[in-house]
């Protein structure tokens, strides 16, 4: 199995987006690419399609004086059967008025039941909170001890408090952290200077959050060998998007 999560920020730099999805492509290309702060985009969509996706979207957010929309999209190998979909909109933060969501995507790929649960969180001063809600909606929605169920996305954690919470919370619930252990970051805070100077600026390099995580529960991890990766050097966004693949380990 293989997974790329990648918030594209709206999707203001389509072609350096594309881009960095093309750099995991020419490797071996995922299964899932989910998606976060995605907006309306032929240009994307048609790339997808053309590489062999087809795709699901939850719009979240819409503001009509700004024309603003904050869609998930999911993209799934067109071989992958989508069985059902699971949507909730978050809508907790009063303080910046966010609202939020999660889609879940049940699918049979190669025979197999499993699901993908595309996240992007809200800010929270009260962490706890948005990651019970999580879980809560996907424990009610996959039956996650039965089928591997894999959580990618935004999360907002901020601060290493929020980072501490959320890893501690998905164990206690069964999921694990299968972000590379030792990078502790993959947002910045400025995608004008990544997109347009290609490089990351050394001031901002100092001030960065591990926002972007993927985990997985034990039944998607049983009997397999894991590889992850940040990509740093992502262009399109402020965030880096994490890849993730699950290999059959040899008997």
């Amino acid at each position: 199995m293989k997974l790329l999560t990648f918030n594209v920020k709206l999707s203001t730099y389509v072609d350096e987006i594309i881009a960095t999805i093309d750099s995991v492509m020419n490797g071996d290309q995922p299964d899932y690419i989910c998606l976060q702060e995605y907006q309306p985009n032929k240009q994307l969509e048609k790339y997808l399609t053309e590489k062999g996706y087809r795709y699901s979207t939850f719009e979240y957010l819409f503001k009509e004086r700004k024309q603003w929309h904050q869609n998930l999209l999911t993209a799934y190998r067109k071989d992958i059967d989508l069985l059902n979909t699971y949507t909730t909109i978050l809508n907790e933060s009063k303080l910046l008025g966010e609202t939020k969501g999660v889609m879940i995507m049940e699918v049979n790929r190669d025979g197999q039941k499993e699901f993908v649960v595309n996240v992007h969180l809200p800010i929270l001063r009260k962490d706890t909170v948005k990651f019970e809600d999580l879980i809560g909606f996907v424990n009610e929605n996959t039956g996650s001890l039965n089928y591997p169920v894999y959580i990618c996305g935004d999360f907002n954690s901020v601060r290493k408090k929020s980072h501490d919470m959320l890893v501690k919370l998905m164990e206690d619930s069964g999921f694990k952290n299968v972000c590379p252990s030792k990078e502790t970051f993959s947002y910045l805070t400025n995608s004008e200077i990544r997109t347009e100077r290609k490089h990351i600026d050394p001031i901002l390099d100092k001030i960065k959050f591990k926002n972007d995580w993927i985990f997985a529960n034990l039944k998607a991890l049983e009997n397999m060998s894991v590889y992850s990766q940040i990509l740093h050097n992502a262009l399109g966004s402020d965030h880096d998007p994490v890849y993730l693949e699950l290999e059959k380990q040899a008997a």
